[in-house]
């Protein structure tokens, strides 16, 4: 693995590091744990943005590093990953970052200010280096991310948030705005207990968002829990939802290229032979060989098997 030449400006307070900018030469940045021995600990507001940071106050301004040709912002990024021992990501942090796909956060990460990914509206992954059962901060990264997300534990459950927006009602002759919360997604968002993800309560929410969401990303959020190590006490409920989509399904995993869990549709679900036509023929016009490969192989030999639904 070629390492990354990366140089930063920075400044401390009591000993710890606050990054103002980083150069390099990559869309994907890893950030490391300390500059210059010191330790990383917090991303100051409009870092990655293509508006440079200001209103820093009387701080001492360092760099660390050769080049500082090229800043690592705004269209640009396109993945981050930090380190173990970030605590603090600031306001507006990756404003107007729309090529911003993915996004790596440690633990330790105890404060995500507001408007920090404002405009990411790529930003479609993020990874946390601990299992689904520890504190995260995916509530606070998830309440400020309205567009549909995929978080992705070290245990490798993985889970999607469904899109949701706000809208504005105003009651005319008072001219007083009523805030209205449109999708499911709000509702996701809140299956917590604390800082710790609510599994059963996540699962329970498939009922009502069944009947609002468009099928597409539940179709994603049904097999993500099907395949997950730590499944659904309840997978009928998932069983059922991608038997009754199950093209769609597979158009989706086509689409994005998730050979996983096309293989893992095919198996479970023995889809007819017109729909297999309609998704390889799907595959094909995208030129994805492995995708129509798996739509015919008879390697799988698929056991038919029987749900109560």
């Amino acid at each position: 693995m070629v390492q990354q030449q990366l140089s930063f400006e920075y400044y401390t307070q009591q000993g710890q590091g606050v990054l103002i900018r980083c150069y390099g030469d990559s869309p994907c940045v890893t950030l490391p744990s300390h500059i210059n021995g010191v330790p990383l600990t917090e991303i100051c507001q409009y870092c990655f943005s293509e508006k440079a940071p200001s209103r820093l106050g009387k701080v001492e301004i360092l760099r660390w590093g050769q080049d500082f040709s090229h800043a690592i912002c705004g269209n640009f990024v396109e993945k981050a990953e930090f380190s173990g021992g970030l605590k603090k990501i600031g306001s507006l942090a990756f404003y107007n970052c729309r090529n911003l796909e993915a996004l790596s956060l440690p633990s330790s990460l105890e404060v995500v200010e507001g408007d920090a990914f404002m405009n990411c509206h790529a930003l479609e992954k993020i990874d946390f280096d601990c299992p689904h059962t520890a504190i995260s901060p995916l509530r606070q990264v998830g309440s400020l991310i309205q567009h549909n997300f995929v978080a992705k534990f070290a245990d490798g459950m993985s889970f999607l948030f469904p899109e949701y927006y706000e809208e504005l009602e105003e009651n005319t002759p008072a001219h007083i705005f009523n805030r209205q919360v449109v999708g499911v997604g709000y509702r996701y968002r809140r299956c917590f207990q604390g800082d710790v993800l609510d599994v059963e309560e996540y699962d329970r929410s498939l009922a009502l968002a069944s009947r609002e969401e468009a099928i597409p990303p539940l179709c994603r959020l049904a097999l993500f829990r099907l395949m997950a190590p730590c499944p659904s006490k309840n997978p009928e409920l998932y069983k059922n939802y991608l038997a009754q989509n199950l093209q769609t399904a597979l158009e989706e995993c086509v689409k994005r290229q998730e050979y996983e869990g096309l293989e893992f549709l095919v198996k479970e679900f023995c889809p007819s032979s017109q729909i297999l036509f309609a998704v390889r023929t799907l595959a094909q016009k995208k030129g994805d060989a492995k995708a129509s490969t798996l739509l015919t192989s008879t390697a799988f030999s698929p056991i038919k098997k029987d749900y109560d639904f």
